[in-house]
């Protein structure tokens, strides 16, 4: 509806339609008027030429009263539809403006008949077409991984003093002495400390040379642990399985010229002895010495 109404021609525009279609409708109400007043004009002249000739006829002719009955019923008919014609002639105007007057009365209003044609009416809202929301697949849960455990560090060897290998190591020193007709060493606590300390620094660090991993010597390994006024210094090591006994280490230096020089060695008076073990490994020190 409101679509049409939209069309509808301006208001200006319909009123000023109306008042002509007024100015009209009193316009055909006047011509019906006039139409009707010279339709009586011309009945009564045409009734009045009728009775004059009749009159002429009948004062000219005596013989009128032979004139036939059916001439005179049908004269009489002629003027009774002359009559009829002129009373309707001048009935009409009064006809036609009566409804006219019930025409402008009846017609409705502008605004009557624009409610008539576009009746108002609110116009239902269209209902909101609310989108039904696509759901958002939710993500996959990410399995999370179980964190591997750290590896455990790899256990660290146990060093310790070996003080019994030590000393048997000492007593079969003296033993091969005795056998070579030399006297036997006295173990002196200063090369105790010099060779306690280097054998467990090589147990340590694993490691088998003359030379400290630190660039220590025998020299100032000896001094550091308090021998001084020495006028002779000699060193044997040893590096082999913990099972091992003392015999087999005294063994094994005897089998090599140098270390077996050093434990029969005339010009030594004074000797320290450490064994230390780390793991499967033990290490042995013998450092020799004079004042």
């Amino acid at each position: 509806m409101g679509l049409l109404r939209g069309v509808r021609p301006p208001a200006s525009e319909s009123d000023s339609q109306g008042k002509r279609g007024g100015a009209l409708v009193s316009g055909d109400r006047r011509s019906q008027r006039a139409a009707a007043d010279c339709n009586g004009v011309l009945v009564s002249l045409l009734l009045g030429l009728r009775a004059t000739k009749t009159y002429l006829f009948a004062s000219n002719d005596s013989s009128m009263s032979r004139i036939p009955a059916a001439a005179v019923i049908r004269w009489a008919c002629w003027c009774l539809c002359l009559l009829f014609v002129a009373w309707a002639g001048s009935a009409t105007p009064g006809a036609a403006e009566g409804r006219g007057v019930a025409s402008s009365v009846i017609q409705p209003p502008l605004r009557v008949l624009d409610e008539l044609l576009w009746p108002a009416s609110t116009p239902e809202s269209a209902p909101a077409v609310v989108p039904t929301p696509t759901p958002v697949p939710s993500p996959a849960p990410t399995a999370t991984p179980t964190p591997r455990p750290a590896p455990a560090p790899a256990p660290q060897p146990t060093i310790y003093a070996d003080a019994a290998a030590a000393a048997a190591v000492y007593a079969l020193t003296n033993e091969l002495r005795a056998d070579n007709g030399l006297p036997a060493l006295a173990r002196q606590s200063a090369l105790d400390t010099a060779a306690d300390r280097y054998a467990a620094t090589l147990a340590a660090n694993d490691w088998f040379a003359h030379e400290g991993p630190d660039g220590s010597t025998l020299r100032s390994r000896a001094e550091a642990a308090g021998y001084v006024g020495w006028v002779y210094l000699a060193e044997n090591l040893y590096r082999g399985f913990y099972g091992d006994s003392a015999e087999s280490i005294v063994q094994a230096w005897t089998e090599s010229p140098g270390h077996y020089s050093n434990m029969v060695g005339q010009q030594i008076t004074e000797i320290g002895v450490a064994c230390y073990v780390s793991g499967d490994t033990r290490w042995c020190v013998q450092d020799f010495g004079d004042r």
